[in-house]
C-alpha cells in the first residue's frame, strides 16, 4: 500500500504478516485513526511552536495491536523507534518545527503512520528469517550447532541462513555475515562470536535495526551488549577438570608443572572463562578472574595459542615440551586441541606421564576419555544451545519477548557435565557409557 501523498516512503517493513483479513483491516484503521490522534493541532495545549514526542515504540506497538493481541511484529515498534532516534529524538524531547507549520513535527507523525502500515506489508506466506553465524564451519561443536538449528528451524516453520568464519578468530567474515543478515531482512541472528569486543558494533548495528541477537557459547562483554546468551557456564565447566585433576594427583598436585593451551590467547571472554575455571578449581590463585596470564604460581609451566584446532594443539604441547619437559598437567580449551596434545605426547613418548584434562563432550572426545587418553572432559550441549535460539528468535516474532537469564547469572545456563571414568570426591560426573549416549558429533 503506497502512503498517502505528502508522507515519506519508507523501505518495506520486516515480512511478517498478520494472520487473518480481519486483523489486516483493524491494523489499517489503527494507522489511518493515528495520524489525527497524534498530530493534530489539539496536542499542542495551544503552543503551535512544540511538539511532544511520545515513546514511539510503545505507540507503534499499541496501534499494531488494536484488536488482536501478539499477532504484530515487534519490528514495527523498534524500527520507529530506530528512525526517531537516529534524527536524535526520544521520549523526552520536543520538536521544534522547521519550514512550515508544523513542518518537522507533520514528516514524524507521516513517519510513525507509514511504519503502523507497514505492519501489515509482505507476503502472507512469509516466514522469518533466523540467521546463525558460527566462528568455523568444520569444528564438531559448531557442525553440532549447526544441525540442531537446522533441525529447530524445520519444526518450527522458520528460514535459517547459516555462516562461518574460515578460522577461529575471522571477525571480518562474522561481521560480513551480519550485513548479509540484514540484508535479507532477518528477525533474529544466533552468533558465537570469535572476538565479542570486535564485533561490538556490527552487534549494535544490527540491534538498532530491531534485529534480535544472541550469543551462543561465548559471551559478549558486556552481557548486555546482546539481547541474550545460551552458554555453558564455562568457568564452571574449567573449574570442575580442575578441581578433577587436582584431586587425581593427590599430593603431587603440589608440585605439579601446568600447560594451559589456549585459544587465540587474545583474552576473549570464552577463553578466559575456562582458562581461570582451571587454574581456580586446580587451586591456583587467579588473582583478577577477567584476566588471563597475571598468575604468579610458579606451578604454571607456560601456555599457548592452539586456535582450537588440533594442528595447533600438536604445535603448542611440542613447543612447550622443548621448553619445560617436565610438563604433567595439560588443560586444553577443547577437544581438537586435547587431540593434538595427545598426540604430540604419544609421539615423545610422554602421553602416559602427563593428565590431559579438556572441554567440550563430543563423541570423539568422550571416546577419548574412554581410552585414557583423555583424563576427563567437561561436556556442553551445543544442540540444545542452538534449539533455544531458534526458539527465542521465533518468540521474539511472535510476542516481542526477549529470552531471560538463568536466576544468579547473566545468561542462560544449557548445563554442563563432567565426563570421566575415574570419579573423585568433589566434582560430580558421569562415566563414558553415559556420556556416549549424551554427546554430538
Amino acid at each position: 500500500m503506497a502512503p498517502p501523498a505528502g508522507r515519506l516512503s519508507l523501505p518495506p517493513a520486516k515480512k511478517w504478516s498478520p494472520r487473518s483479513a480481519s486483523l489486516t483491516s483493524r491494523i489499517k484503521e489503527a494507522a489511518v485513526n493515528f495520524v489525527p490522534a497524534s498530530c493534530g493541532l489539539r496536542g499542542l495545549v495551544g503552543q503551535w511552536w512544540r511538539f511532544p514526542i511520545p515513546d514511539p515504540q510503545a505507540m507503534i506497538r499499541d496501534a499494531c495491536r488494536t484488536g488482536s493481541s501478539g499477532d504484530c511484529p515487534p519490528e514495527a515498534g523498534n524500527r520507529a523507534a530506530t528512525f526517531v532516534s537516529d534524527l536524535g529524538l526520544n521520549r523526552e524531547n520536543r520538536m521544534e518545527p522547521t519550514h512550515g507549520v508544523f513542518g518537522r513535527a507533520r514528516l514524524i507523525c507521516g513517519l510513525l503512520a507509514t511504519l503502523v502500515a507497514g505492519c501489515i506489508t509482505g507476503p502472507e506466506d512469509a516466514e522469518p528469517v533466523v540467521g546463525l553465524i558460527t566462528k568455523t564451519e568444520d569444528n564438531p561443536f559448531f557442525v553440532a550447532m549447526r544441525e540442531g538449528a537446522v533441525e529447530r528451524a524445520r519444526e518450527l516453520g522458520v528460514e535459517l541462513r547459516a555462516f562461518a568464519g574460515r578460522f577461529d578468530g575471522d571477525t571480518d567474515a562474522q561481521v560480513r555475515a551480519i550485513e548479509s543478515l540484514l540484508a535479507a531482512d532477518a528477525t533474529g541472528i544466533l552468533i558465537t562470536p570469535s572476538d565479542p569486543a570486535a564485533l561490538l558494533d556490527a552487534v549494535g548495528r544490527a540491534r538498532r535495526t530491531g534485529v534480535l541477537v544472541i550469543a551462543l557459547d561465548t559471551p559478549f562483554d558486556p552481557p548486555g551488549a546482546v539481547d541474550g546468551t545460551f552458554a555453558t557456564d564455562n568457568f564452571r565447566a574449567g573449574e570442575l577438570i580442575g578441581m578433577w585433576a587436582r584431586a587425581s594427583m593427590g599430593i603431587s598436585a603440589a608440585d605439579a608443572r601446568i600447560a594451559t593451551l589456549d585459544g587465540a590467547g587474545t583474552q576473549v571472554t570464552v577463553e578466559v572463562l575456562r582458562n581461570q575455571g582451571f587454574l581456580n578449581g586446580f587451586g591456583i590463585d587467579i588473582k583478577d578472574p577477567d584476566r588471563m596470564y597475571d598468575e604468579d604460581d610458579p606451578r604454571i609451566a607456560g601456555s599457548a595459542a592452539t586456535m582450537g584446532t588440533e594442528e595447533g594443539g600438536r604445535a603448542a604441547m611440542e613447543r612447550l615440551m622443548r621448553d619445560d619437559p617436565g610438563i604433567n598437567v595439560v588443560y586444553a580449551i577443547n577437544e581438537p586441541a586435547a587431540a593434538g596434545a595427545y598426540g604430540a605426547l604419544r609421539g615423545m613418548g610422554v602421553d602416559d606421564d602427563v593428565l590431559v584434562v579438556t572441554i567440550d563432550g563430543g563423541c570423539e572426545g568422550v571416546r577419548g576419555v574412554a581410552a585414557g587418553e583423555i583424563g576427563a572432559t567437561a561436556m556442553q550441549y551445543p544442540v540444545r544451545m542452538a534449539s533455544l535460539g531458534v526458539e527465542a528468535v521465533v518468540e521474539y516474532a511472535r510476542t516481542g519477548r526477549t529470552p531471560g537469564n538463568t536466576p544468579g547469572l547473566d545468561f542462560h545456563d544449557t548445563d554442563v557435565a563432567l565426563v570421566t571414568d575415574e570419579p573423585v570426591p568433589g566434582a560430580p560426573s558421569i562415566r563414558t557409557e553415559q556420556g556416549l549416549s549424551e554427546c554430538w558429533g
